[in-house]
């Protein structure tokens, strides 16, 4: 993805419709757009799927962002409503 979020900058708009469409193309959405839990949160797919959206959520925003907004061991669903806070 093209763009990175930063704190300061006014692109928050632009940068959620890129991820969202980046992670549709792969059938990822409902690590962050749905509360609703993993299938099944033993499942090894599941949460391989759920490392690679985490990784692209903090490989899109700043240091400074991520320091502020990601949580540690959190499912992508809450790091996205960090950054959506």
């Amino acid at each position: 993805m093209p763009l990175v979020l930063d704190i300061s900058s006014m692109l928050y708009g632009c940068w959620r419709e890129l991820f969202l469409l980046v992670i549709g193309r792969y059938s990822m959405q409902s690590h962050v757009v749905t509360d609703a839990a993993a299938p099944d949160p033993d499942s090894l797919d599941w949460a391989r799927m759920n490392c690679i959206v985490r990784t692209w959520i903090t490989g899109t925003i700043t240091l400074a962002l991520a320091e502020t907004m990601v949580k540690c061991d959190a499912s992508a669903r809450v790091n996205w409503l960090g950054i959506e806070s």
